[in-house]
């Protein structure tokens, strides 16, 4: 608005401004010197009054004379220059009095002549007056401006009612007016329309003995004043609610909420939807919808008893009878027998099930679960079937109940963790992934991928271990065995698997008894003949290392019943053949012995009788007769003692409990110095010695390699 005038003055004020370009060179000297003059007055006096009084009151000396003068020089340079300044812009004389009260007076040509170089010149108190004194001027302007703006407005004036045409429709209006009638009657007979309370034109009273269907839709909920569009909703619901359709159902009655005003819905459409969700078993947003429709309608005990089945199957019995303390009297004289019967059950339940008592813990709960079919006590019935049954009869139950409550989270973790835990081998695991595949946010599809983290940890074992088998790694699967057998979340079948493998591994490095114990250990986990019949075979080929020729055969014939195969078969027949040849072995040893302890009894009497020398060659008779045939029976049912054994060691210059590697190589060394091939150049007596002395040392190796060696 004021641009062309504006410009005018910055104009003016750069020509002003070329006439006093000689100020400029002494501006913030004079500036300075001037604001204490104008400020200051006594200062510029003393300044210009002390070179006088050095002048003329001391004595003449050039040099303080051409200080004096200089000095007084500089002052008035100073002074002029400042007069100068402040005398050559066109609103100087107005800047030296802004400090005053009168700012309004000046005119807006002075006023709005405001240059961005000023502040190159100006004192900084002057350019904060300077900047007031404009912001003042603005302000004022912009007033002025905006009444003159509001006086041109024109005064109301009535609209001709021709006009009004031109605001709404007749379709708009027909419409509001038909909102506003809905309003009206909804607001005027929201009290009076109560449902539960009347079902067409009878009013609803429950009997005593009398139980509301909590699974049929209230029809109260078609007196709501809803337009077609909505009315048509409620019925397809409805239709989707006998088709099955719960889910459904409960969708197009959210529908329908959410589109009314809350005062526009009755405890009917509210408790319809609960009965969708109770159907579905969303015990949670049922018991939320069944609160909400006896909060709207304290009578409405259909609402009630729904919110206590949720509250019932949620375990939450303590708030059921609150609930019921709240609505004993009711002016429709339902008792809720039913309920309290419920909750008592729940009651019992849990006491035996805490005091340890499973069996009967599990007779009140099927009781329960036959007056309250629900999805969560089947649950519940599961784990006491796989504590009283075992896990594969609880298994069969999850399977057969999810064919009924198929999309409930915690019977399909149920099925994942048990078929994990019943899982053997790696073609088991991966059977059930597929079973944890189920996305959510509940605590139960937390739960499943916990499982599916655990059966791929499994799976990718069960890889490692067969790797090392393949590679014979023993050790490196022991170790591995040992590690996985201490893992608390493997089931006990799974860890019979790697009480397996260790035991292979055991065997392989002739750790025998520790392959028997773990082959033990596994085998009452393991259900499978083929299996059972290896681990058996295993054992029975252990106990044959160790000369358990009994428990062999034993072993041999129990993987026979097992599974007969023909490996089994020739293994017991082997095993067989070899503890006859030891128990022959251990016969001719006995005779050995015996025959040695008689020989010299017998040789004894024959020298108390007739005095004959009974040796031939210096070695004693191996023969014996008569009472001697009794004492070989006892030592043969006895089996060798140590004084039997000592005696085997000596006749090989061995001490006692020497190892089967040592015996061989004394029998070797003993061998070739007693063999008769060796005295064939000497006398016959000689030779004689040699071969029964080679004959016992070849008896006494034999004996204690069956003993010692295996």
């Amino acid at each position: 608005m004021y641009i062309v005038e504006i410009n005018g003055l910055r104009g003016q004020i750069e020509r002003d401004l070329m006439m006093s370009h000689w100020a400029t060179c002494h501006s913030f000297f004079s500036l300075s010197v001037s604001n204490l003059c104008g400020r200051r007055g006594c200062l510029f006096f003393l300044c210009l009054v002390l070179p006088i009084f050095f002048f003329f009151f001391f004595p003449f000396d050039h040099g303080r004379f051409i200080f004096c003068f200089s000095f007084f020089f500089l002052i008035m340079i100073a002074f002029v220059g400042s007069f100068c300044v402040r005398g050559s812009f066109p609103c100087g004389e107005g800047l030296c009095q802004m400090n005053g009260e009168d700012v309004r007076n000046y005119p807006a040509r002075v006023l709005l002549a405001h240059d961005d170089r000023l502040v190159q010149f100006l004192d900084a108190s002057i350019c904060q007056d300077w900047n007031a004194a404009v912001e003042e001027w603005q302000m004022k302007k912009q007033e002025e401006i905006a009444f003159q703006k509001q006086a041109r407005i024109p005064t109301c004036v009535e609209v001709p009612s021709t006009s009004k045409t031109g605001l709404f429709s007749d379709e708009e209006f027909f419409l509001l007016t038909k909102q506003l009638e809905n309003i009206t009657a909804a607001l005027s007979a929201h009290s009076a329309t109560k449902a539960g309370v009347h079902y067409g034109e009878n009013e609803f009273v429950y009997l005593p003995n009398e139980v509301p269907d909590l699974f049929l839709l209230d029809p109260a909920m078609h007196l709501l004043p809803l337009d077609e569009k909505k009315r048509r909703k409620c019925q397809e619901a409805s239709e989707a609610y006998q088709r099955g359709s719960y889910g459904k159902a409960a969708e197009i009655f959210s529908s329908v909420i959410d589109s009314c005003l809350p005062n526009m819905l009755n405890a009917a459409l509210i408790s319809n939807r609960a009965a969708c969700y109770l159907r579905v078993e969303n015990y949670k947003l049922s018991l939320r919808d069944a609160i909400r429709s006896y909060e709207m309608d304290n009578e409405y005990i259909l609402g009630v008893c729904r919110a206590l089945r949720s509250l019932i199957c949620c375990g939450r019995v303590a708030e059921a009878r609150q609930t019921i303390e709240k609505f004993r009297r009711n002016k429709y004289g339902y008792n809720f027998e039913r309920e309290i019967t419920d909750i008592s059950l729940y009651e019992k339940y849990g006491a035996f099930l805490e005091g340890n008592e499973h069996s009967t813990a599990l007779m009140h709960l099927n009781e329960l679960l036959e007056r309250v079919p629900c999805a969560t006590f089947e649950v519940l019935k599961v784990q006491l079937l796989a504590i009283e049954e075992g896990n594969e009869v609880a298994l069969t139950h999850v399977n057969n109940t999810l064919r009924i409550y198929t999309d409930f989270p915690e019977l399909l973790y149920w099925r994942a963790q048990l078929c994990f835990v019943e899982s053997a081998s790696m073609a088991e695991l991966e059977a059930v992934i597929p079973f944890c595949g189920v996305t959510g946010s509940t605590d139960s599809t937390g739960r499943l991928r916990q499982v599916l983290q655990r059966v791929q940890y499994c799976v990718d074992l069960c890889r490692e271990m067969e790797s090392l088998v393949s590679k014979s790694e023993w050790m490196c699967l022991i170790e591995l065995c040992s590690k996985s057998v201490k893992i608390l979340f493997i089931g006990d079948r799974l860890r019979a698997g790697i009480l397996a493998k260790r035991a292979r591994g055991f065997y392989e490095i002739k750790h025998y008894y520790e392959c028997m114990d773990d082959i033990d250990a596994a085998i009452r986990n393991i259900t499978s003949g083929n299996v059972r019949a290896e681990l058996l075979l295993l054992k029975a080929l252990s106990e044959e290392k160790l000369l358990r020729w009994s428990d062999a055969i034993r072993s041999a014939e129990l993987a026979m019943r097992e599974h007969r195969t023909i490996e089994t078969v020739e293994a017991w027949k082997r095993l067989c053949d070899r503890k006859r040849e030891y128990e022959w072995r251990k016969q001719q040893k006995q005779r050995f012995h015996l025959g040695y302890q008689d020989g010299e009894e017998g040789e004894e009497g024959n020298d108390s009788k007739d005095g004959s020398a009974p040796e031939r060659n210096g070695f004693p008779r191996t023969h014996v007769s008569g009472s001697g045939e009794n004492e070989r029976r006892k030592r043969h049912t006895r089996g060798p003692d140590h004084h039997v054994v000592t005696q085997l060691y000596a006749q090989l210059s061995l001490p006692t409990g020497a190892s089967a590697e040592r015996v061989k190589k004394s029998y070797r060394a003993l061998a070739m110095r007693w063999h008769p091939d060796k005295w064939c150049s000497a006398s016959d007596q000689q030779r004689k010695e040699a071969e029964e002395k080679f004959k016992i040392l070849k008896a006494a190796y034999e004996e204690l390699m069956c003993i010692v060696g295996g």
